[in-house]
């Protein structure tokens, strides 16, 4: 009889404990692997060149998938949870990765780290409606407006100058710091070689574009008004995905340009489908060059990729405004923007004046 008692005793107590457990408010907290998981590509080359050698760093979108295209899977989600801590823009750029999704991360236990908290917010430009713009400018057809590729509060496409590059990488480094204590010293010195090698590649790309000041780009979505400050260029007018065709107004705006001397080159992407500007690069006489901003890799993933981007994009600037000759045929597309896997291969665009948007449309 004792016996039983005791073993009733015991398990009322386990009972008690697991009832307890399973009325807790807080959730169980999953063991952590020793890896850091980065939103973007930029990201990933630059936690890399600050970590690589302190812990492991991946990307969590495939290479080839940029960020907006991205879309959190199920996958990724278990991914996520069990690293030691996700880096992320901060600026809006994730649009396929729900608020709601990163607060149920930082409760489990999982840090967010934000690379652009150390930006001054002086340096942040407006985000950028591309659709709102071809609205306010009169490039779409009567009845259109669709808020396609809208990001938050401010531009995120901040890796493409010297300030913001560095920026991010200062914030990725203090929530590293956070992270592992134990290695600031490494951690803050990899900073430092990082810092130093991207300031010598603007510091070559100053030397090479200082003389293009005032040129005019037309490019193919509003990811480079940041680099436009940094260069002095001018943003003539972008081509952003909206999945239209290009309007009729919109191509008698290309017309323009072409016919007042202020573009020659239309600037494709290699994560977008470019046919419709092959289209047009063929029916104007211009010729097309390709601006990668550093958000896709169809090359093998690298810390590299960043800085492999902006010598490309430094090297077709130079042909495009005959710096150096150009050989390739008005109307082709450079091969690393003909590659088969763009993922958003198919979708059109729509053709708008970037200056003329006064509209700023925030994510809810």
């Amino acid at each position: 009889m004792l016996h039983i008692v005791r073993c009733l005793t015991v398990f009322a107590a386990l009972s008690a404990l697991s009832l307890a457990a399973s009325c807790s408010s807080q959730p169980a907290q999953l063991p952590k692997g020793g890896h850091v998981i980065c939103s973007t590509l930029p990201l990933y080359c630059f936690a890399s060149a600050i970590a690589g050698d302190v812990m492991e760093v991946q990307l969590l979108p495939k290479p080839s998938i940029g960020p907006h295209s991205y879309q959190l899977t199920l996958a990724d989600r278990k991914r996520l949870s069990g690293a030691r801590a996700f880096i992320v823009n901060g600026l809006g750029l994730e649009l396929g990765i729900p608020d709601a999704f990163l607060d149920e991360l930082k409760v489990s236990g999982t840090p967010v780290i934000v690379a652009a908290s150390e930006l001054n917010a002086d340096f942040l430009r407006p985000s950028f409606c591309g659709a709102c713009a071809a609205h306010d400018a009169g490039l779409e057809d009567e009845g259109e407006h669709h808020h396609a590729h809208s990001h938050g509060e401010h531009d995120p496409h901040v890796w493409l100058c010297r300030e913001g590059a560095i920026g991010l990488a200062r914030g990725i480094c203090s929530g590293l710091v956070k992270l592992a204590p134990d290695k600031e010293s490494k951690l803050r010195a990899n900073l430092g070689a990082l810092e130093a090698r991207i300031n010598a590649l603007y510091d070559t790309m100053h030397a090479a574009l200082d003389p293009l000041r005032g040129r005019k780009l037309l490019t193919f979505h509003e990811a480079w008004a940041y680099f436009a400050d940094e260069f002095n260029f001018i943003i003539a007018a972008t081509m952003t995905l909206s999945g239209r065709n290009v309007s009729l107004k919109a191509r008698q705006r290309i017309d323009e340009l072409i016919r007042s001397g202020d573009v020659q080159t239309i600037f494709v992407e290699p994560q977008f489908d470019a046919t419709i500007a092959r289209e047009l690069a063929k029916e104007t006489g211009v010729s097309l060059a390709t601006l990668d901003p550093a958000e896709v890799t169809m090359d093998k993933l690298s810390p590299d990729c960043y800085f492999a981007a902006m010598e490309r994009n430094l090297a077709e600037l130079r042909k495009a405004f005959g710096l150096v000759k150009n050989e390739q045929p008005v109307g082709e597309i450079p091969a690393h923007g003909r590659d088969s896997r763009v993922v958003d291969k198919g979708r059109d665009s729509a053709f708008l004046r970037y200056e003329d948007s006064s509209c700023l449309c925030r994510r809810a």
